[in-house]
């Protein structure tokens, strides 16, 4: 167990009851050995081909190693939001950030061969990338993008290769990721049209451009991921106000 706990990063992280109402917070290591239900949070990112990102976890992890698993997972630390817990760690895990979205929760639990536990009420987020990560070697051995149908394929003829929650998430909340995905609302845009912000920071070099083919989509910075879903009009005010 000494090993165990110093391949863990000395950090608190949140306690939850089975509402999902946080109660306080505890040591990583003493939460995993003793099974406290906790909350966590996993990350789907696709590209505009319908890739998801995944990982294998790195070998020394303190379970689950060598595994392939969601594009990032962790925990939220005490006293630090959800929504920041998000998005400091997928920078830390893949070197880059993106707008996210919770799609569902989902609570587990699953003891390992080493006695760790992991008892957890899992919030998922779903989001979008076009560039290229760059996986955090002491976190991640190695990272590919697939599509989700090969992935579905693979998890029934291999399902030794990937952690326990993911393949939770693809089996029995396939509806809810599936329902999620609406590339061309989400990629639409990315490349026409620039936040009011942005622009003042270009020194006036970036325009917006209305150069949409119809209203009701989601209007995108490319810039900062700034984003709103209402109409041509509504959006063309609020992206040249945001600043």
């Amino acid at each position: 167990m000494n090993k165990l706990n110093r391949s863990m990063q000395s950090e608190e992280i949140v306690l939850v009851n089975e509402k999902d109402k946080i109660i306080g917070a505890r040591d990583k290591f003493k939460v995993h050995l003793d099974g406290d239900l906790h909350r966590a949070f996993s990350i789907l990112v696709f590209n505009p081909n319908g890739e998801l990102l995944i990982q294998k976890r790195n070998l020394n992890k303190y379970h689950s190693g060598g595994l392939w698993s969601n594009t990032c997972c962790s925990h939220q630390r005490c006293n630090e939001p959800l929504n920041k817990s998000i998005h400091r760690r997928l920078k830390e895990e893949m070197g880059f950030d993106c707008n996210l979205k919770e799609i569902f929760s989902f609570k587990y639990y699953i003891k390992f061969k080493n006695n760790l536990i992991e008892n957890e009420l899992d919030h998922v987020f779903i989001g979008f990338f076009e560039g290229e990560p760059i996986g955090n070697k002491k976190e991640v051995a190695e990272f590919k993008w697939i599509s989700l149908k090969n992935l579905r394929t693979d998890m029934v003829i291999n399902p030794n290769l990937y952690s326990h929650w993911f393949k939770i998430m693809i089996r029995d909340y396939w509806g809810e990721i599936s329902n999620s995905l609406n590339f061309q609302e989400l990629f639409c845009c990315q490349k026409n049209m620039y936040c009011g912000k942005c622009i003042k920071e270009s020194d006036g070099k970036n325009k917006i451009s209305m150069d949409i083919e119809s209203d009701g989509r989601r209007y995108i910075c490319p810039e900062c991921g700034f984003s709103v879903d209402w109409n041509r009009e509504k959006a063309k005010t609020l992206f040249s106000n945001h600043a």
